[in-house]
């Protein structure tokens, strides 16, 4: 049976999203940078324009055990934060996990590749089993906490008391618990709330209704959303489960903590007559945004974007019709503290194509409405996209991803910005000093 909703220990922040390895404290960010068998936990210094491992030991090559940065087990769902004097890192256990030992796994998924190059996609030996080796640990570890002093000193593992999946969200914290759901935006499944202790990794079970799912965290109150029919969805199948979505509606409450009450924020169509389909994308600075989409039988078309205020309920347009016809959100979901994530949230980053590849962005300045198409492209970049924000600093300026050593490859040179400069078009960074490969 699930237990009640705690009694919030600090005001509650966003510290997860899918795949995206950053946590912006404000006078610095978080970053788990991703190796071929493991993962590494970097933090760059805003004051110092500097990037480094989170590791003080002398002479330490940050690639073994013996690192404070090093995480033997990768996961795309891994999430990084920071919690008073410690940085955790979320480790979820693998929804496919392997029972065997690694003599079983190297028989039979490491040695075929060793035989046939063809299956190595594009690595060499000793890297195919490197990246193996960090698979394997990931199938068999179970969920827990890694932890981190701030001064890079130590880390040490917290098992969960449940072994959650990576089909758990765990995706906000009130700097002594984790809060998230298993469940989507879909009334026939079932869905559970869950409370983690950061400081022992004990999991409570916790209240929610049918089909309701964790949209985002507020003042002592969690914000929910859910799809509610005239009828009850989960008995409905097929067309007449189809006829009754186009009656349904996105349902947004506040749920208050610790007592466990409901109250409707806003509701509005799933589908209306018209094919016209509201879909929520991520929030940030108390705003949901949603896609609006026009859907045919040939499949849809976003026609623009709309906000849902959590505070008023006001739902809204915040850009149609569109500047351009790929243009998406990529900034939703803002991980930072919770006043540096006010802040960060100001600014709403798009990105879109010009026909082959994710290479445009746009910045939308939410406080006065203002657009700006971003100029500045990745140094060196042959597909001549656009730079990458990753975050907004306490002293208003953009940390910006500003090149890539490898294009292909997944780490970012960084550089910092006054961010009025940066919308007027100017390129005068502060490179940050980056970790190299």
């Amino acid at each position: 049976m699930a237990a009640a909703w705690p009694t919030p220990a600090g005001l509650l922040y966003r510290v997860g999203r899918d795949i995206y390895f950053y946590f912006n404290a404000g006078d610095c960010c978080y970053e788990l940078l991703d190796r071929d068998n493991f993962m590494l936990v970097s933090v760059i210094d805003y004051e110092t324009a500097t990037q480094r491992p989170l590791c003080s030991v002398p002479g330490c090559t940050h690639d073994s055990e013996s690192c404070p940065a090093y995480l033997p087990a990768k996961s795309a769902d891994s999430i990084i934060f920071t919690a008073g004097e410690k940085v955790y890192v979320y480790h979820p256990a693998s929804s496919l996990p392997y029972t065997g030992n690694w003599e079983q796994y190297y028989q039979e998924n490491v040695l075929p590749g060793l035989q046939d190059p063809t299956l190595r996609e594009g690595m060499n030996g000793q890297e195919f089993e490197a990246y193996h080796r960090g698979l394997f640990v990931s199938r068999t570890q179970p969920a827990g906490l890694y932890v981190l002093d701030k001064a890079g000193t130590s880390r040490q593992f917290q098992p969960l008391s449940q072994n959650l999946d990576d089909f758990v969200r765990l995706y906000w914290c009130d700097g002594a618990r984790l809060y998230g759901c298993r469940g989507m935006l879909d009334s026939q499944q079932v869905s559970q709330g869950y409370c983690v202790s950061l400081a022992d990794g004990t999991v409570t079970d916790l209240p929610l209704e049918q089909g309701e799912i964790i949209l985002e965290a507020g003042e002592n109150c969690l914000f929910t959303e859910r799809l509610v029919g005239e009828e009850p969805l989960q008995n409905l199948q097929g067309e007449a489960l189809q006829a009754a979505l186009q009656q349904a509606k996105i349902e947004i409450c506040r749920l208050s903590l610790p007592d466990g009450t409901r109250s409707k924020v806003a509701e509005f169509a799933y589908l209306d007559q018209d094919g016209i389909q509201y879909r929520p994308l991520g929030c940030q600075g108390g705003k949901v945004y949603c896609s609006k989409e026009q859907c045919t039988a040939d499949g849809s078309k976003v026609l623009g974007f709309w906000s849902c205020d959590l505070t008023t309920g006001d739902f809204e347009p915040v850009l149609e019709p569109l500047a351009q016809a790929s243009m998406m959100i990529s900034s939703g979901n803002t991980t930072a503290l919770p006043g540096t994530a006010q802040q960060q949230g100001r600014y709403l980053w798009f990105t879109g194509s010009s026909g082959f590849s994710l290479d445009l962005a746009w910045v939308l300045d939410t406080a006065n409405g203002e657009l700006t198409a971003v100029q500045q492209t990745l140094a060196g970049d042959p597909y001549q996209r656009a730079v990458r924000g990753v975050g907004v600093t306490d002293d208003g300026r953009f940390l910006i991803g500003i090149r890539r050593p490898d294009p292909e490859g997944p780490d970012y040179e960084y550089g910092l910005i006054d961010v009025e400069a940066f919308l007027q078009g100017s390129t005068d960074y502060t490179p940050v000093t980056t970790i190299q490969r």
